[in-house]
């Protein structure tokens, strides 16, 4: 074997690589195998390749490379028998169970590296001829080369028929990972490119997979103390960078390399090139270059990525529907039921968005669950995050819309005893655009001769959709048409459809509006059920009509309240839905704008901070907003301290699923919220003292919390300023409130401040403004 040197000042490899013990390797698992239930890594146990590198790890200590601690022999996790969690573990994070990569350190100098299993075939074979030429000294140090140097070749004993050996190159990193801040930064990186790319052509190599992947980039410079090892071998579980030492590439230029040569072809000189085959390799390389960068220019500028601002975030949503924090909770109980791998199961997801998959390779995967694969096939669509809108995503979310749909079209068939569901969520989905919601009424309509009374209620909202977009006569003759839906469906007694009904009834903007009709409507559906958990779903609904105050326009009186009676139903159904649990909250809530004389008068009940606290929490967890918008209003206003719980729901989002229904799906509640944990932090029954100047030290931290756990609450809450008017007001005062505390002030609002309860007369849409504009009945209370 010929000589290998590390181009960066490394001492010359030894001219035959270093062996390792004879210890040959047991026989591998199948890579079929379901993980053992029993471990205690699970779900973050060993993969099949996993197990082989740990096999290896000792032969590789012996040669002066160091795994990470997962990759030892006898590795339990160090989450087990503690109570951290193991997704804030660095050893949970693995790599995919086909890697052939795996980083490391070299310990004689701490560098990072990374280690390839290499086989001298036709995928990998041409790779390691080439890779040596360009580490050559001569070569290694012209600052044209951006070739990933070759350090070092090892051969362990007894794993040949598994691999030829281990190259061992410099630990690179996603060229895109930090974001570019300058255009500068982005024109170095095509300069960059295209100069290697030049000098490789110059040596006669031609590289044959250029592609975004194969081009990486030495973080050495921006990240001088080194960065986790897995960051580039599993992008879905990636180690937070908060606290990591980053540099910026204007201050530290990076160099850009082309790795993965195992494509490449190899020409002893310029005149045997031209005696290639038509395609030239060269002019592909050329090609696919100007491909990669046209591609990822046009990405990148769409996203936003080249501002010149150090605010600038990669494009989204992401393309590995693991790293979505949203669906964590609901994934990890899936395959802790099913025993599958994470890897199949997004496969499953990927695949299921994709347009050129084929139906029957998704039923085959999902034949690896323990129930039939349609019925699998709902179960995991409705285990994915509420829809969100494209542009309400944030970085790190999937956009798992195209993926649901199919799984439900799967779902939706004869032999599925899912299939009726599956047919309401499939055309529930439909509905939401305009190209597909003709096929969603045809869906219903087959749905309502095989004798499915429900189809009529979601068969009414697909008409809404449409409703939205006529205008006129047409309007009124959808209205009639709307109404005539959901009658002909009471017929057959469906609560959905009373309960429907009822809800147009009393808002009035697309049917007449008759209060009398819609109580008629929802008690009627109450009667009719033989559901419990439906007849509370109505009773809740009906009560949400009737409060004192709508939960989504807490500053103006509900001309149509009926205090007494939503509180009986909202006592009844607090258990159930987290919306009742934010109406009981409210019943306790003195907003800081009102007297006491007031809120008893509008709710009829003694204020009580504390109790309203204690139940915005508990909606809180059970994934409701309008529970994290007043517990902000109470925090803002120094009313109740921060709940250890709520800060660990809002701050560790990255690494748990409590957000998977925060957009509106509803869900059981389960075990009383800690109530010990939320106190106030003066009397619960007073307005907060505006007077108070200053804080004692003891004070501060306490209410720098306070304001960091409402800030967290509304920087999420204004991206819905529709439904949350008020949010981007209230985190500006946050943000003022902060400024304030860490210049050495209070941190608390004054009485000019009261303003931010209620939106602006230009905040509100249509009817609301109208209706406050007028004066109607109730309007605001008096401020104090």
């Amino acid at each position: 074997m010929s000589e290998v040197v590390d181009p960066a000042n490394d001492a010359p490899a030894p001219a035959d690589a270093a062996e390792a013990g004879p210890t040959p390797p047991p026989s591998p698992t199948p890579a079929s195998a379901p993980p053992d239930v029993k471990d205690a890594n699970f779900p973050y146990s060993l993969n099949n390749a996993e197990i082989n590198w740990s096999r290896i790890q000792p032969h590789l200590e012996g040669l002066g490379y160091r795994l990470r601690p997962r990759y030892h022999p006898g590795w339990v996790g160090s989450w087990v028998g503690s109570r951290k969690r193991a997704e804030a573990c660095e050893d949970s994070i693995g790599i995919a169970p086909a890697s052939v990569v795996l980083d490391a350190v070299r310990m004689k100098d701490g560098r990072q590296v990374l280690l390839k299993l290499w086989n001298r075939d036709m995928l990998d074979g041409p790779e390691l001829d080439v890779l040596q030429y360009f580490s050559d000294p001569a070569r290694a140090s012209d600052p044209a080369n951006h070739i990933v140097p070759l350090f070092d070749l090892l051969k362990i004993a007894g794993w040949e028929r598994s691999f030829d050996g281990i190259l061992v190159e410099p630990l690179l990193r996603e060229w895109s990972e930090p974001p570019f801040i300058m255009v500068a930064e982005a024109l170095s990186f095509i300069i960059q490119l295209l100069e290697g790319l030049e000098y490789m052509h110059s040596h006669n190599v031609a590289h044959g997979d250029i592609h975004s992947g194969n081009i990486l980039m030495d973080p050495a410079p921006i990240f001088p103390n080194g960065f986790h090892g897995a960051f580039n071998l599993n992008s879905d579980r990636r180690v937070s960078e908060k606290h990591v030492k980053r540099l910026s590439r204007i201050h530290a230029p990076v160099k850009y390399y082309y790795i993965d040569f195992g494509s490449s072809s190899m020409f002893p000189s310029t005149e045997e090139r031209a005696l290639t085959a038509a395609l030239d390799p060269f002019k592909m390389d050329i090609y696919a270059l100007g491909l990669t960068l046209i591609e990822e220019m046009r990405s990148h500028s769409a996203s936003g990525q080249l501002a010149t601002s150090a605010s600038s975030r990669p494009p989204h949503p992401v393309q590995r529907p693991l790293q979505d924090p949203r669906w964590t909770k609901k994934r990890q109980q899936m395959l802790r039921e099913w025993v599958m791998p994470e890897s199949t199961m997004e496969e499953i997801v990927l695949m299921a968005a994709s347009k050129t998959s084929d139906d029957e390779e998704i039923l085959q995967l999902l034949k690896q669950a323990p129930i039939p694969p349609r019925e699998a096939a709902i179960k995991l669509a409705y285990s994915m995050p509420y829809p969100v809108a494209r542009s309400n995503l944030r970085d790190q979310d999937y956009y798992f819309e195209p993926s649901k749909i199919r799984l439900l079209r799967l779902a939706y068939h004869k032999d599925s005893p899912e299939a009726s569901r599956a047919g309401l969520l499939l055309a529930s989905r439909l509905a939401h655009s305009r190209a597909t919601r003709e096929e969603a009424v045809r869906i219903l309509d087959q749905m309502i001769r095989d004798g499915h009374a429900r189809a009529y209620a979601t068969k009414a909202l697909c008409y809404q959709k449409d409703w939205e977009y006529l205008t006129g006569t047409e309007k009124k003759r959808l209205a009639t048409i709307i109404e005539a839906t959901l009658h002909e469906g009471m017929k057959h007694r469906d609560v959905w459809c009373a309960r429907e009904l009822g809800g147009l009834l009393w808002q009035g903007r697309i049917l007449r509006r008759d209060r009398e009709k819609a109580k008629e409507c929802w008690l009627q559906c109450a009667e009719w059920t033989n559901d419990e958990r439906e007849r509370l779903r109505t009773l809740s609904e009906f009560a949400g009509a009737i409060m004192p105050r709508y939960k989504h326009t807490p500053w103006r009186n509900n001309p149509d309240a009926d205090a007494s009676m939503c509180l009986q139903y909202t006592f009844e159904t607090v258990g159930e839905f987290p919306d009742s649990t934010v109406g009981l909250g409210l019943f306790y809530y003195l907003r800081p704008d009102m007297s006491r004389e007031d809120h008893m008068q509008i709710w009829t009940m003694e204020p009580d901070d504390t109790m309203a606290a204690e139940y915005f929490v508990e909606a809180i967890e059970h994934g409701n907003q309008r529970g994290q918008f007043f517990l902000a209003e109470m925090l803002l206003w120094n009313r109740a301290t921060v709940p250890e719980n709520v800060r660990d729901l809002v701050f560790q989002r990255n690494q748990s699923a409590e957000e998977a229904g925060q957009f509106g799906e509803e869900g059981r509640h389960g075990a009383e919220a800690d109530q010990s944990v939320v106190s106030t932090s003066h009397s619960q029954n007073d307005p907060a003292d505006f007077s108070k100047d200053v804080i004692r030290n003891d004070e501060r931290n306490t209410r720098r919390d306070q304001l960091n756990l409402a800030h967290a609450f509304l920087e999420e809450l204004r991206r819905y300023p529709r439904k949350f008017p008020t949010a981007t007001p209230l985190l500006t005062l946050c943000k003022r409130l902060l400024k304030d505390l860490q210049n050495g002030g209070a941190g608390l609002p004054g009485e000019s401040d009261l303003q931010f309860l209620s939106p602006p007369s230009g905040a509100l849409g249509g009817t609301r403004r109208r209706e406050q504009e007028s004066g109607r009945k109730g309007g605001r209370s008096p401020r104090r």
